[in-house]
């Protein structure tokens, strides 16, 4: 049986926009989506409280991209351990905003030939980026 979703961690807007190259956030599938240059986030509308008159209806990426990222069944994913690797403010922020179980998979988006790096939590919001915004630099 599905958990309801008020058990879930909720976060303000404020907190997704560092995930934001101008600090917008946009709403589209249901979700709020927060795109930054080779990374996406997006975060299921009911976790997500507080003043949200500040979205913007409309997607900051192909919508294809963002398709891909929601609806691609993963072919195996593996728990994601936070303290393994020395893993880039972006990524470890995501531990901030969604505490406990992330998993891992890879994806193509827009169907080209590079993969993505897919993490998803338990409780609904997935994060993709390109390889080079996985690791400190």
């Amino acid at each position: 049986m599905m958990a309801h979703p008020n058990q879930f961690p909720s976060v303000l807007p404020a907190a997704l926009a560092a995930f934001s190259d101008d600090g917008r956030l946009y709403r589209a599938y249901n979700h709020v989506v927060a795109a930054l240059s080779g990374a996406v986030l997006l975060v299921p509308m009911y976790l997500v409280r507080g003043d949200l008159s500040g979205v913007v209806d409309g997607c900051p990426v192909p919508w294809e991209e963002v398709d891909d990222v929601l609806r691609m069944a993963p072919a195996a994913t593996h728990d994601f351990d936070f303290a393994s690797e020395p893993y880039s403010p972006l990524v470890m922020g995501l531990a901030d905003l969604f505490p406990g179980r992330w998993s891992l998979d890879f994806v193509n988006i827009n169907r080209s030939s590079h993969h993505a790096w897919r993490l998803q939590h338990a409780c609904g919001p997935r994060f993709a980026c390109t390889a080079d915004r996985v690791y400190q630099g």
